[in-house]
């Protein structure tokens, strides 16, 4: 088993293209030519700076944000193109600061004081509360994952057992 890591939109693609057999990604998926079995929903935060303009426990919302820099995953990402999408129903385009494939590089530039960042609750876990402000956005932002595989390519032994083992557990 070979592990290769990217965006959900990314992986995607090389499912499609037969390039990985399985995968790990963000639902909702643009495609009906996979396969998936759902393995977690987890909510997904706004991380802020540790301040006490964003100490609350009720659920922010989004327009409060529009004048702080958005450091947001690398645009092959499900979850960068769902936040751009909010962003724009609300009226604004956010202000990106920058774009990483890396959390915890996200998670440093929120920890300088400067913006906000998106994170799911697992990988929320890891940061130092002290460091941080997590609060949930009044729009439901989900982090729904699944293993995917496509319909229209021959799934081997071993992934179809991977798959099964996955099935068995969830």
């Amino acid at each position: 088993m070979t592990v290769v890591e990217g965006g959900g939109r990314k992986i995607e693609q090389d499912l499609l293209s037969g390039d990985i057999d399985v995968a790990l990604s963000m639902l909702p998926t643009r495609e009906d030519r996979f396969e998936y079995e759902s393995v977690g929903d987890y909510p997904i935060y706004a991380v802020l700076p540790k301040d006490d303009k964003w100490l609350g426990e009720s659920k922010l919302e989004l327009t409060e944000l529009k004048d702080i820099p958005f450091y947001l995953y690398t645009s092959e990402f499900t979850i960068t193109q769902i936040i751009e999408r909010l962003c724009q129903e609300k009226g604004f385009v956010p202000r990106v600061g920058i774009k990483s494939s890396q959390w915890d590089f996200l998670a440093a530039m929120v920890k300088s004081g400067l913006g906000v960042s998106f994170i799911p609750e697992p990988i929320c876990r890891n940061l130092n509360p002290k460091d941080y402000c997590f609060r949930e956005l009044s729009d439901e932002l989900r982090w729904r994952l699944a293993l995917m595989w496509s319909r229209e390519r021959y799934l081997s032994k071993a992934s179809q057992a991977f798959v099964d083992l996955v099935k068995s557990r969830t």
